[in-house]
């Protein structure tokens, strides 16, 4: 059931734009049993997020089973700003992805840690307002294309 407010369309397009609403109760547990709420994961992501400028500019996040690009993704989102979704090294094992898609910002695991880091060539280009989420394929052709979940 879709709540006061969220049609299925705009859960669709910004799946974390009002998880603050469910408040206290427990949204994620980390391996360590950590427990943090919806609301302290707001917090942290909008905390995060303010590294970011100008909504719209895609954010290339490398995702791992961790707390960091779980907060990226969900600050860059709640920010307003699409999300390319990759394992860690893809931009770095295919030079293609940053020449073709031009990330705004990538946020990165490497030697010291997660950075994020601005794009200094970005184009600054606006993104369709509806593109909330790109994952990566390579389909039967071996080079990446980006997909749009529906």
């Amino acid at each position: 059931m879709v709540g006061a407010g969220l049609t299925l369309s705009s859960l669709m397009l910004r799946p974390f734009q009002e998880i603050e609403r469910w408040g206290d109760r427990i949204a994620v547990v980390q391996a360590d049993d950590t427990e943090w709420s919806y609301a302290e994961v707001c917090e942290q992501a909008d905390r995060w997020a303010e590294g970011l400028d100008r909504p719209g500019g895609l954010v290339a996040i490398e995702v791992t089973n961790a707390w960091s690009p779980l907060l990226a993704w969900i600050g860059a989102s709640r920010a307003g700003f699409p999300v390319l979704l990759l394992e860690v090294g893809d931009l770095e094992r295919d030079p293609r992805l940053r020449k073709k898609f031009s990330p705004d910002f990538e946020y990165t695991n490497g030697p010291d840690g997660w950075q994020l880091v601005e794009n200094r060539n970005r184009t600054h280009d606006r993104l369709h307002p509806d593109l909330a989420l790109l994952l990566t394929t390579s389909g039967s052709v071996s080079y990446t294309h980006l997909t749009l979940p529906t």
